[in-house]
């Protein structure tokens, strides 16, 4: 964790902030408890409490503390006006409306059990995105074809694509908002606050916003930066530490930058590359996939194939040179592998042809 800049926030704010974080979580716990006890779950709200649980490892904690306290009361008045209990003065009756259906165990109570269930079945869908590392940093990944949408610490909404990871290295106390862009591809809507820059790192490429809308791209060491709103500065190049990068910037001679605008992208190797002015119309469509929609006008097949590919695990193999020239044009769903490659095959002079390994061969259709 960074040391805390003191002129910044001090420890009589961290105090109220932390009082504040804490309150909100166990008041959010308190409403899931209701909902958990009413028996009215509904698969919505299932969700929502998964996503909930996603956010902070110490929201189960807190559902299990609360749960236990709850469940000890003789008199539940203090959640009165949240429990939807069928007689408020005698909550334990109201209880077994639910015990009638839980098996017993006479070592657990009712609300224990009925919070266990909620939470098991929110621990597999949490676990199939996320994990923690060696620093107990929280990590974030999705598989091939997969995407996500989760909040970070701040507040900034981090819109993961397929096949990516990143690592989350700040919290609420952080003086600096930190993030690890291990590989893929995230579009972050950054709250905004001047005292807390926002910091991606992808290899040794960073891009330090304080509140801006930006997509990244990072794949073999290359990082495509585009930019949708406000300013983002972007720099590369071997940093002897991240304090450098953060702290004293224009002190390090080994670090190149630039800074970008709304409508402004550019791609990095091992140095900053030409700066594209790109309009809302070719940006739309480059973010489509947040729709799980792709677009294509005119590229050609091998340029549509390398990004399907990214959505699936099969694998291309063109069979002629021409096949590779074909231009392909139409929108496309993402979720829809196999149907997007039977429209293509249908609607455009080529071939595919799948065998049992998932390699898909492609060649040019001389019969049209």
């Amino acid at each position: 964790m960074k040391e805390k800049d003191v002129s910044i926030m001090t420890n009589k704010d961290n105090n109220v902030s932390k009082s504040y974080d804490n309150d909100l979580e166990l008041t959010q716990a308190s409403e899931w408890l209701a909902k958990l006890v009413s028996g009215n779950l509904t698969d919505k709200d299932k969700e929502r409490l998964q996503y909930w649980l996603s956010e902070s490892p110490s929201r189960a904690e807190t559902l299990l503390k609360l749960s236990d306290t709850w469940d000890e009361l003789s008199d539940l008045s203090q959640l009165s006006t949240l429990l939807p209990l069928d007689d408020r003065s005698n909550p334990r009756k109201s209880i077994g409306l639910i015990d009638n259906w839980l098996p017993k165990f006479p070592d657990f109570s009712v609300v224990s059990i009925v919070l266990l269930a909620a939470m098991t079945f929110a621990y597999f869908a949490f676990n199939s995105m996320t994990e923690f590392d060696n620093d107990n940093a929280l990590v974030y990944m999705t598989d091939v074809g997969e995407r996500e949408i989760i909040t970070l610490p701040d507040g900034t909404i981090a819109k993961i694509n397929t096949n990516s990871k990143i690592k989350i290295l700040f919290d609420n106390n952080s003086s600096t908002r930190i993030v690890s862009l291990i590989k893929g591809e995230v579009y972050f809507d950054v709250v905004s606050d001047a005292n807390r820059p926002f910091i991606v790192m992808a290899g040794d490429k960073r891009v330090k916003a304080v509140g801006t809308a930006f997509n990244l791209f990072f794949q073999e060491n290359t990082l495509e930066v585009i930019v949708t709103e406000g300013i983002v500065e972007v720099l590369v190049g071997q940093l002897k530490n991240k304090g450098v990068l953060i702290n004293s910037l224009s002190k390090n001679t080994n670090v190149s930058k630039i800074n970008l605008t709304q409508g402004h992208s550019t791609v990095i190797e091992n140095s900053i590359g030409p700066v594209d002015i790109m309009d809302k119309k070719v940006i739309d469509k480059k973010l489509l996939w947040q729709h799980g929609k792709l677009y294509f006008e005119g590229e050609s097949l091998i340029d549509v194939l390398a990004i399907v590919s990214r959505y699936t695990h099969y694998d291309f193999v063109f069979l002629d040179e021409k096949a590779k020239e074909v231009s392909i044009g139409g929108y496309y769903d993402i979720n829809d592998i196999d149907g997007l490659l039977t429209t293509l095959k249908r609607n455009f002079i080529v071939n595919m042809s799948k065998n049992s390994d998932g390699v898909i061969y492609v060649s040019y259709d001389n019969n049209n």
